[in-house]
């Protein structure tokens, strides 16, 4: 079980320590590809340039990045280049290609004319593979995200439960960031039954709060449950809040269904900047759904806990669009990124959810969407 998250504000600084804290006919709720969170499209074969025939092609290449995204009913159009030992174009058989993708429910992919194809959206949302392959061992594939349009309205929902304990000013500050992060995820969750009694939380919540309140109910969002407390931050006075999973979906698609959010008494949030203070809500509210690598039990197959690396297809191409360039893995330290450049990082200060998170949120399951990056204000 992981430790709460804690977000820590050090008198004088401001950052993150280390251990801080459908659109037409479309189904919902949103089923993803049971294939997991890395997949990828397909694309055609190309073949203007090319100076050899298809028998010396040693590679076939889909050109596209990693991943590629369709909101809403849209399609594109992709295409493929083969090339031989030296790297130069060679003409393959468009004829010769076969297209297929791991989730049809998701997206399908087209022949077209020539060395491309289409792919469009299907009747899901989510995550799929999509592959090309060729003549004898020629094969390549990459990711396909299919979201819903901006358009569409969230239907995701973080549902508050608030101890008397909290604040006017904390409770308005947590509201803005449950609003936040629902413009994030877009969707409902499978329904789950919630049993606060059974849930991990009822070792965590402090004892100097008024009793944990028991819900039992058919859940299709997230509820977080808010508390003050002094003892838990008792020697940590620096400490202003701390955030956690309290009951998860099952495996492939490990969302939340229950967190606890927990609140240093001795904070006074009125003398914070407003940015700070907003940026302690979000934060708190991200380590609530899952972030980062936040677990009960056995973590997915993407997520090393022993090592800290985090391998998620969508998280790294988050990366890449936030951050620029491709990794293998990324650092986790203490249930945030190891970097700057993130609302979730451990180092740094960053008052935005950037497309980092929100493949990473991709990769557990939830129906996020890439658009929903931005600052805080």
């Amino acid at each position: 079980m992981p430790a709460s998250a804690r977000t820590e504000r050090r008198r004088g600084l401001s950052g993150v320590g280390p251990g801080s804290a459908r659109a037409g006919a479309r189904q919902a709720p949103w089923p993803i590809a049971r294939d997991a969170m890395p997949a990828l499209l397909l694309a055609a074969c190309a073949g203007a340039s090319a100076t050899g025939p298809a028998d010396d092609a040693t590679s076939l290449s889909i050109l596209t990045p990693p991943v590629v995204t369709i909101s809403g009913a849209e399609e594109m159009t992709i295409s493929v280049e083969a090339r031989d030992v030296d790297g130069s174009p060679v003409a393959i058989d468009p004829a010769s290609l076969r297209w297929t993708t791991s989730v049809p429910e998701v997206a399908e992919v087209v022949r077209t004319e020539g060395a491309t194809a289409t792919l469009r959206a299907a009747a899901a949302y989510g995550f799929t593979r999509v592959y090309v392959r060729g003549p004898g061992t020629l094969r390549d594939s990459v990711g396909a995200w299919v979201q819903p349009p901006e358009t569409a309205p969230s239907t995701f929902t973080i549902s508050l439960v608030f101890s008397q304990s909290v604040s006017t000013a904390w409770r308005e500050e947590l509201t803005a960031a449950a609003r936040r992060w629902e413009e994030v995820i877009r969707l409902e969750l499978p329904a789950v039954p919630l049993d606060t009694d059974a849930s991990h939380c009822r070792d965590l919540y402090p004892t100097d709060d008024a009793p944990l309140e028991t819900a039992r109910q058919q859940e299709r969002g997230v509820v977080v449950h808010v508390a003050t407390s002094f003892e838990v931050f008792a020697g940590q006075e620096e400490v202003d809040a701390a955030g956690t999973v309290c009951a998860q979906r099952p495996m492939p698609r490990p969302t939340a269904v229950y967190g606890l959010i927990t609140l240093n008494r001795a904070t006074d949030l009125a003398s914070l900047d407003p940015t700070l203070r907003r940026f302690l809500a979000v934060h708190e509210m991200g380590h609530a759904l899952g972030l980062v690598g936040s677990f009960l039990g056995i973590s997915p197959a993407w997520f090393d806990g022993d090592r800290q690396r985090y391998f998620g297809v969508l998280g790294l191409e988050g990366y890449r669009r936030a951050l620029g360039g491709r990794r293998e893995d990324m650092p986790v330290q203490g249930l945030h990124w190891a970097f700057a450049g993130d609302i979730m990082s451990a180092v740094g200060f960053t008052p935005a959810i950037t497309e980092l998170s929100i493949g990473a949120l991709m990769d557990s399951g939830y129906p996020a969407a890439w658009y929903g990056a931005g600052d805080l204000f």
